[in-house]
């Protein structure tokens, strides 16, 4: 399974069934947005401040927990992941800083997609094998307990937005 990130062009070389592609930018209207991109800075003073309070944007709110175990299952079911970005604005430093989540706790590495030829050095990926997997686990049990509450509340639906 490979966990890569790049420009719109070269995901829109790749999409097929083995894929799924994820926008972090407005240039990749045709692919779906994660539903992970604050709405500003967060209040951020610097790059490792951003990291924690983006990991907690994530990690404290039940909406957008969901949308990343989205992701994750992706992942965990072998499906090939591609978040597209743009160079030019701050998904790249959404991206990196969700990267680096997902590194820390699963394990599991990524790898930037530049041109066509850079497929050929992806490097697989999969989740650590003990606390990757035991990470993934707890937050499954996070998702089930979430998605039942909203489906209860909801009338059936999962999550109301």
């Amino acid at each position: 399974m490979y966990l890569v990130y790049g420009n719109v062009d070269i995901a829109r070389l790749m999409r097929d069934d083995l894929w799924k592609i994820y926008s972090f930018t407005s240039l990749a209207q045709d692919f779906p947005d994660t539903g992970l991109i604050p709405p500003n800075n967060l209040g951020a003073i610097n790059e490792y401040d951003f990291d924690v309070k983006y990991m907690q944007f994530i990690m404290n709110d039940d909406f957008r927990f969901i949308k990343f175990m989205d992701i994750m299952y992706n992942i965990y079911n072998h499906k090939n992941l591609f978040l597209v970005i743009n160079y030019e604005d701050w998904s790249i430093n959404l991206v990196e800083s969700l990267l680096k989540l997902i590194q820390q706790r699963y394990g599991i590495n990524a790898t930037m997609i530049n041109e066509i030829d850079d497929i050929n050095i992806m490097k697989d990926t999969d989740f650590d094998s003990y606390y990757g997997i035991n990470n993934f686990d707890q937050d499954c049990n996070r998702y089930l307990e979430i998605s039942e509450r909203y489906r209860i509340m909801n009338g059936g639906t999962v999550y109301k937005e």
